[in-house]
C-alpha cells in the first residue's frame, strides 16, 4: 500500500505509514480486486449495451411507482392523508340507495299522473266514454230492431183476455198501463219493428212462433216500458204480432216475457184516458 503523504509503500496490514506515521484516511484509494491472471489492460473494450424499449419503459414505470410510494410514505409520516395515496386501501364502491329511491318515486309519480289524466277524462265526459265502451259490443251484434213511434201503430186502450192488464197509448206516444199493482206510465217507451228475414228469423223466433205467426203474414214489434215514478218498479217487456193486412186491428196477440205466456189484446176504446184493469171495467 502506498502512503498518500510521503509516497512510501508498506504492507496493507499496517494501520499507519512506518515512515511519516500518518494514516491513510478516508481519501486513501481502496485496493481494487483483480481476478487471478487477469488485468484491466487484458479485458478488451466492449461497447455499452443500449437499453431496450421494454426495459426503458419498465424502469420508468417502476421508477414512477417508487417515487409515488416514497411520496406517499412521506405524506403519511407528515400526517397528510389523501385519497390518492397508493398505499391506502380503498373501500369498495356500491350502488347508492338514494338514487334507487329517487327512481322509484319518479316512476310512481308518472303512473299517478297517467291514472289521474284517464280518470279526469272519464269524469269530464262520462257519456262519451260509456258509449265508446259499449259501441264495440253493439256493432258486433246484428241490429234487427227499427225505432217506430208507437202512436202511429197503436192508439187507444187495449185490454188482455183475462182483464189483468190494460194498456193505453195516447197521441204523444205515452204508454200507460194498469194492473193489480196500480197505474203506471212511461213517457219514452222503446217500441221497435223487428226486421225478420229468412236468414235471421230462426235465430230470434221459436219454431212455434214461426208456425203461428209467419213473418210474411205478421209484423213483429217489441215494446219495453219502465214506470217513470221513482217508487214504482213496474215494467213491460212484450212482443206484439200484428196482422199485415189490417191497418187498424181490433185485436192482436202478444207474448209477455215476464209472465212467459201468450195472450190477446182487444181494443176497448179509442180513448186515450187510462182505464183501470179488471174484467168488470168497460169502455
Amino acid at each position: 500500500m502506498k502512503c498518500p503523504h510521503c509516497g512510501i509503500y508498506y504492507t496493507d496490514g499496517e494501520k499507519e505509514c512506518p515512515v511519516c506515521g500518518k494514516r491513510p484516511g478516508i481519501q486513501a484509494p481502496k485496493p481494487q480486486k483483480q481476478s487471478e491472471g487477469t488485468s484491466h489492460k487484458e479485458i478488451p473494450h466492449q461497447p455499452k449495451k443500449q437499453p431496450s424499449v421494454q426495459s426503458t419503459e419498465r424502469k420508468q414505470t417502476y421508477g414512477n411507482k417508487s417515487k409515488s410510494t416514497e411520496a406517499a410514505w412521506q405524506q403519511a409520516a407528515a400526517g397528510q392523508h389523501t385519497h390518492d395515496n397508493p398505499l391506502e386501501r380503498k373501500p369498495k364502491k356500491s350502488g347508492s340507495p338514494g338514487c334507487l329511491i329517487i327512481l322509484i318515486i319518479f316512476i310512481l309519480i308518472t303512473v299517478i299522473q297517467i291514472i289521474g289524466a284517464v280518470g279526469f277524462n272519464v269524469m269530464a265526459k262520462p257519456e262519451g266514454v260509456i258509449e265508446s265502451i259499449f259501441s264495440s259490443s253493439e256493432e258486433s251484434a246484428e241490429d234487427i230492431g227499427e225505432d217506430v213511434d208507437i202512436q202511429t201503430v197503436l192508439t187507444g186502450t187495449w185490454r188482455n183476455t183475462d182483464g189483468s192488464l190494460t194498456i193505453t197509448i195516447d197521441e204523444e206516444g205515452v204508454v200507460t198501463w194498469s194492473d193489480a199493482a196500480g197505474i203506471h206510465s212511461d213517457d219514452w217507451p222503446l217500441f221497435e219493428r223487428l226486421n225478420l228475414t229468412e236468414d235471421n228469423q230462426e235465430e230470434y223466433c221459436s219454431a212455434d212462433e214461426l208456425q203461428d205467426y209467419p213473418p210474411d203474414s205478421f209484423t213483429y214489434y217489441s215494446l219495453y216500458a219502465v214506470a217513470s215514478e221513482w217508487d214504482d218498479d213496474s215494467e213491460l217487456d212484450m212482443w206484439f204480432y200484428l196482422p199485415r193486412e189490417e191497418q187498424s186491428p181490433e185485436t192482436f196477440d202478444y207474448y209477455d216475457y215476464y209472465e212467459e205466456a201468450y195472450g190477446t189484446f182487444t181494443r176497448v176504446s179509442d180513448s186515450t184516458q187510462p182505464i183501470p184493469a179488471g174484467p168488470e171495467q168497460t169502455a
